[in-house]
């Protein structure tokens, strides 16, 4: 993966307290963006914490998207290191709506389209969730039931969804954890 700052990579360090997203240069300096221990806060760089980071997202404007699989969030970086929710209240959970009162299930893949949708693959609740750039959290795809059935969005089940990619086409991939599959979506 690489941002719009240069750098070739940003991934997920998590070691046990150390819970930060680090990023390698092109030159492969390698350096924490945000995090440090564990737990949750809002701010810029090491002012930051979460709660197991695992999935990763660029947008265009080099904004970094992250799935916190153990805090039930999904966080936003801006180009100048601030650290924010985007949506998720920290509960585990289910519930669709305004992003401040949406609740996620481990969120585990993410992934952003050219119109600021941000997609979450999510674990626990076995479905594909759908952020809009007004805030609004919404369920793509899955019945929130365990198994492999493809079909239209409504009826489509998954299981344990971990991964997700956004083809040139707009085509969203979906890696499964336990269905050993790749699934398409078209869009839309």
């Amino acid at each position: 993966m690489s941002d719009t700052k240069g750098y070739t990579d940003i991934t997920t360090g998590v070691t046990v307290n150390e819970q930060r997203i680090r990023k390698i240069s092109t030159t492969g300096v390698v350096s924490t963006l945000a995090g440090g221990p564990g737990g949750y806060a809002d701010g810029v760089g090491s002012a930051a914490r979460f709660q197991s980071p695992e999935g990763l997202a660029v947008d265009a404007h080099g904004t970094i998207y992250v799935a916190e699989h153990g805090g039930a969030r999904i966080r936003k970086i801006t180009s100048d290191g601030q650290v924010s929710t985007l949506a998720g209240t920290g509960n585990l959970g289910y519930k669709d709506g305004p992003a401040s009162t949406a609740q996620f299930f481990r969120p585990a893949g993410i992934a952003v389209d050219t119109f600021g949708n941000v997609f979450v693959a999510e674990y626990g609740n076995h479905c594909i969730r759908k952020i809009t750039p007004a805030g609004e959290v919404s369920t793509l795809a899955g019945t929130r039931q365990i198994g492999h059935t493809d079909g239209p969005l409504q009826t489509a089940v998954f299981d344990q969804p971990t991964a997700l990619a956004i083809g040139k086409d707009g085509v969203l991939y979906v890696s499964e954890y336990h269905g050993n599959v790749i699934r398409t979506i078209s869009a839309e």
